[in-house]
C-alpha cells in the first residue's frame, strides 16, 4: 500500500514540473537563418545565392556577387573600378541587366574607362552587340564614314542617353545546378572560409547536400 502510494506521489511530481518547465526547441544553424534572407533594393526584391550584402553576409554568396544599394532603388555591383546600377536580374536565367553608374546621367564622365567584366564568372549574353563610336574626327577619315552611319551630337545625344540608361546583359555563373539541389533538399546555398561552394542546413555546414537528400556531390567554386 505504501509502495503504491509512493509511486502515485512520485508520478504527479514528475508531472508537475513537466507542467512548469518550460518547452525546449533545437535553434537553426545562424548561418542558415542568414541566408533564408533575401536580399531587396527598391525594385530588384527577393534575390538570393550568389548575391550577398546588406542584410546577407558574405558567406550567403560568392565572391564577386556583392551588392549595395543606390539611393534606395537600384542595386550596385562593382568590376574592378566601375560601378554597375542592375535593372534586372532573372535567376531562372542567370543573367542580369545592367548599366555603367558613371554614365547614368550622361556620357562624359570625369575618368574614362573601359569596361571590364571578371569573365570567370560573368560574360556579355548574346543578345549584346558591339557599337563603336568616332567623333571630332579629322577629314580625311570623315569621308570614309558612309553617310547612313553619320550622326550630329546636337541631334542625338538624347537617343544616345536612353541607350546607355537601358544597359546591357551579362551572365553570370552561379552553380546553378548545385543550388537548386540544396534548394530542393530544404537548405541554403553559400560558401566557406574558402569560397567553396556549400549548403546551410539547420544544422550546421556541409559541402554536400544535407542527410534526407540522395543527390550528394562536392562543388567548388
Amino acid at each position: 500500500m505504501k509502495a503504491h502510494h509512493l509511486a502515485l506521489s512520485s508520478l504527479i511530481t514528475l508531472s508537475f514540473f513537466l507542467a512548469i518547465l518550460p518547452p525546449s526547441y533545437c535553434t537553426d544553424d545562424a548561418r542558415f537563418v542568414d541566408c533564408s534572407h533575401p536580399y531587396e533594393c527598391g525594385r530588384i526584391i527577393n534575390v538570393s545565392y550568389p548575391f550577398w550584402g546588406v542584410n546577407r553576409p558574405e558567406y550567403c554568396g560568392r565572391q564577386g556577387f556583392k551588392l549595395e544599394c543606390y539611393d534606395d532603388e537600384y542595386p550596385i555591383i562593382k568590376f574592378e573600378e566601375l560601378e554597375f546600377l542592375i535593372l534586372n536580374i532573372n535567376e531562372s536565367q542567370n543573367n542580369m541587366t545592367i548599366a555603367r553608374l558613371d554614365l547614368w546621367h550622361g556620357f562624359c564622365p570625369q575618368t574614362y574607362l573601359d569596361t571590364v567584366l571578371n569573365y570567370n564568372i560573368f560574360d556579355y549574353a548574346p543578345t549584346v552587340l558591339n557599337i563603336t563610336l568616332f567623333y571630332d574626327c579629322p577629314l580625311a577619315v570623315s569621308t570614309l564614314i558612309p553617310v547612313q552611319n553619320k550622326f550630329k551630337c546636337s541631334l542625338e545625344v538624347h537617343a544616345l542617353n536612353e541607350s546607355l540608361n537601358q544597359g546591357f546583359e551579362v551572365d553570370y555563373d552561379a552553380l546553378h545546378v548545385a543550388c537548386r539541389w540544396c534548394v530542393e533538399s530544404g537548405e541554403n546555398c553559400g560558401s566557406n572560409v574558402t569560397y567553396q561552394f556549400v549548403s546551410f542546413c539547420r544544422n550546421g555546414e556541409r559541402s554536400y547536400n544535407c542527410p534526407g537528400n540522395n543527390m550528394y556531390s562536392l562543388f567548388s567554386s
